[in-house]
């Protein structure tokens, strides 16, 4: 926002928004079914720590203002 200190947390909250934008915009291109897999390991052995799979879920819960997420 203008005129205010561009935080960690606030950071963090502006990538889950727009991370659940995309998934949204994802999920209305997706048929009538959607598989999601998650592991916390990615395949050279190292944690995951995106925010993906919180914004998809967030995406589906409707969260961030829509009613509905696959509208």
């Amino acid at each position: 926002p203008q005129g205010e200190i561009w935080t960690d947390e606030y950071n963090q909250s502006v990538s889950l928004h727009n991370g659940a934008r995309v998934a949204r915009a994802l999920l209305r291109r997706c048929g009538g079914h959607l598989l999601v897999a998650a592991a916390n390991i990615d395949s050279q052995g190292f944690e995951q720590d995106g925010e993906l799979l919180a914004a998809l879920y967030g995406a589906l819960a409707g969260e961030e203002g829509c009613e509905n997420a696959l509208s």
